[in-house]
């Protein structure tokens, strides 16, 4: 797995890398507006573009962190804090207010609670997976109803996201449960392949979206 994990990582530094370029031309192109140009292009609009860019660079660099200390380390714990700066980030990309993170954070630890309460300890990792999950959700949640869907690339992306990290949470599950022997010989390795399938996409297009929305006139 050496070979395809180092693949996976350039693979996220890429996706970085094209965002970091999007945010470096944006830059450049605001420098060389004139004042009249600025004016017509909208003050408010611009700092929004601007906003976005820099929150999604910000996100991709910690995927990329993440995937340095999961993938090539094998640092779980500290990924997960990554995965978890990731979401916050892309919490404040969809311009989501205080209340709903206090509201995600009270679910998950409610979730929480009945693991333990039915005797399933998830310990530290679990327990940071389960909210970097619930954030996650919530994220996606939030595009779809709260903003209608509007960037398809970013909705796509990050649905292909999650869909990757299920699979990464049923490859994990044999760590917390006594699971049968067909988990091991079909469901475990199948899902150790499939997470590859949509991760890969799911930072292109992240790295290519948008979340400004336009107004209306």
């Amino acid at each position: 797995m050496v070979g395809s994990d180092r693949f996976r990582f350039a693979w996220v530094v890429c996706c970085f890398a094209i965002a970091a370029l999007r945010l470096g031309i944006w830059l450049a192109g605001r420098l060389g507006l004139s004042a009249k140009q600025k004016a017509m292009a909208g003050p408010a609009n611009e700092a929004a573009q601007g906003r976005d860019l820099i929150s999604l660079c910000s996100a991709l660099a910690m995927t990329v962190a993440a995937d340095r200390s999961m993938v090539l380390h094998r640092e779980n714990i500290r990924g997960l804090y990554c995965f978890l700066a990731v979401q916050l980030l892309y919490f404040v990309r969809l311009e989501r207010g205080v209340r709903a993170l206090a509201i995600q954070i009270l679910a998950a630890a409610i979730v929480l609670a009945i693991f333990s309460l039915t005797g399933i300890s998830l310990g530290k990792e679990g327990a940071l997976g389960l909210l970097y999950f619930t954030l996650f959700a919530g994220n996606i949640l939030w595009e779809v109803f709260g903003r209608g869907g509007r960037d398809r690339l970013f909705l796509t992306g990050m649905v292909l996201f999650i869909l990757c990290d299920i699979h990464v949470g049923i490859m994990n599950l044999g760590d917390f449960l006594c699971l049968p022997d067909i988990y091991w010989k079909w469901i475990r390795p199948y899902s150790q392949r499939a997470l590859w399938f949509f991760y890969l996409p799911s930072q292109a297009l992240i790295a290519m979206s948008s979340c400004i929305v336009q107004k209306e006139k």
